[in-house]
């Protein structure tokens, strides 16, 4: 059995990035034994052409009908034979020394690593948990979950493979997003031993227009699904009388349901019926503004007294901001 099966989708990625995330996998080969995917998601003939001619031998290509990273990871997980799983995004990079001290890592079900942020020529640590290095319990991670958006990736982190397969667990493949989240939680849910390493071992390539990309196709499933993670959220504070983060998550839904409303106006997507939904489901929030900061509470009354308007400038204001930043 192979120590870990790397699970690498790609779609049309572009060859400089694709080359240079490849070479970072490959790397761990000198330090434990692994196996590295390639789940080619209908891209272009030059992607096929690329592995042939640059990686033959060294990487399991695999080629399928484009159906989106959820049944790519899928496919990889269906073949996938080594103990431990790992997702990369194929224009990321690990770090060299990574899995340096797997002995150390293999009893448990999950080990999560820190991520390196590079967004704008900048790099920037994410401690994913506020916690020493160490064994790590599940109220720790579920925390993270509902609190900040660090913990919700499979990428940095390694899966206990045997649990996967035990559990039947694979990604949605019908939502658009918090596809990630979700399938964290599902891994949770059937699993209690977790080590945090505390040190980085990912580098994240952050680009803001995934959203707006997955919100222009399906503007109305991603509203479902948000919809749908914000239930799975509030089933956790209730299972494990976290009620004290309670407010955290109703200020998450609406920030995320103001800025579902920003980019609809900005993609020319905003209707009636849209607007009407998001404002109803704002509305009947149990929520009080004075426990909130000051920029939640504000789109909050945004929202509530229909002030599209204002919204619709300051989406676009944002937007002007963000492309001469």
């Amino acid at each position: 059995m192979k120590d870990i099966s790397v699970i690498i989708p790609v779609y049309n990625t572009p060859l400089d990035k694709l080359e240079k995330c490849i070479e970072s996998v490959l790397k761990l080969k000198n330090i434990c034994d692994i196996e590295v995917l390639i789940i080619d998601d209908g891209s272009k003939d030059y992607i096929k052409r690329f592995f042939k001619e640059k990686f033959i031998g060294e990487v399991v290509y695999q080629y399928k009908k484009n159906g989106g990273v959820s049944s790519a990871r899928n496919m990889g997980l269906d073949i996938a034979t080594g103990k431990f799983i790992c997702f990369v995004d194929a224009d990321d990079i690990i770090v060299e020394d990574a899995f340096a001290n797997l002995e150390r890592f293999r009893n448990f079900q999950m080990v999560i690593f820190d991520i390196e942020v590079l967004e704008n020529n900048k790099s920037n640590i994410w401690k994913v948990l506020k916690c020493k290095q160490g064994l790590v319990d599940k109220k720790t991670i579920l925390v993270e979950l509902l609190t900040s958006n660090r913990m919700n990736s499979p990428c940095a982190k390694l899966f206990c493979n045997e649990c996967i397969q035990k559990n039947k667990i694979r990604f949605d493949e019908n939502m658009v997003t918090g596809e990630d989240m979700n399938f964290v939680m599902d891994f949770l849910a059937s699993t209690s031993k977790y080590y945090y390493t505390g040190e980085s071992a990912y580098c994240y390539q952050r680009e803001d227009s995934s959203r707006m990309t997955r919100i222009k196709r399906y503007p109305d499933r991603y509203y479902d699904n948000m919809r749908y993670l914000n239930s799975r959220q509030i089933f956790i504070i209730d299972k494990y009388k976290m009620d004290e983060y309670r407010c955290c998550l109703v200020e998450d839904q609406i920030n995320g349901a103001y800025n579902y409303l920003s980019d609809l106006m900005i993609l020319h997507l905003f209707t009636d019926t849209r607007r009407k939904r998001v404002s109803k489901d704002i509305k009947e929030l149990d929520c009080d503004t004075a426990t909130m900061s000051k920029k939640t509470s504000i789109k909050y009354k945004l929202i509530c007294k229909k002030q599209w308007f204002v919204i619709h400038c300051l989406a676009f204001i944002r937007m002007f901001y963000l492309k001469v930043k």
